[in-house]
């Protein structure tokens, strides 16, 4: 689905838009959201035919506004992702705002945004549904919507999931 509205950054305007996809979780959605929002380091064991490493730039592993640099192989090319993390523990919602990479060679803004969702009350072990959302800003109103790195988080979504399945 595709959404869009305008922001400002700087001095230019530009139209944000947005992807969005729901991931069902099987396992537990705390263990997963906690391995998405900050426990980072732990992601390349379970996609490691994607994602490399990730690595803490500024700040730690478990801290809003801290940097991390993933490097990770998408569509055959090796890419790098700086990013800062949000993460609102309350509504289990984890943000990734891009501040340097290859994304932002593409768009002039890339943001990721994963909210997991206990299927049940019994939220320590309940499954649950994931939505991923990426808000992005293009540089030419014609340029393609970054759907492979939708894709990609999807994947590395069900890959965390099925990992701690096998636990």
């Amino acid at each position: 689905m595709a959404l869009s509205s305008t922001t400002s950054r700087g001095d230019q305007n530009y139209q944000v838009e947005t992807l969005e996809e729901l991931v069902e979780i099987k396992a537990s959605a705390d263990k997963v959201f906690k391995v998405l929002s900050n426990q980072h380091h732990r992601i390349p064991e379970a996609a490691s035919d994607n994602i490399h490493e990730v690595v803490v730039h500024e700040g730690d592993w478990e801290t809003s506004g801290s940097v991390k640099v993933w490097k990770y192989t998408i569509d055959g090319k090796i890419e790098s992702f700086k990013e800062k993390v949000e993460i609102d523990e309350a509504n289990k919602l984890v943000s990734l705002t891009a501040v340097d990479g290859h994304v932002l060679e593409q768009y002039k803004s890339y943001k990721i945004t994963i909210q997991v969702t206990p299927t049940s009350d019994d939220t320590q072990e309940a499954a649950g549904l994931g939505k991923i959302t990426v808000e992005y800003g293009k540089f030419n109103k014609n340029d393609a919507p970054p759907h492979k790195y939708l894709r990609f988080v999807v994947n590395t979504v069900k890959d965390v999931d099925a990992h701690l399945l096998k636990e």
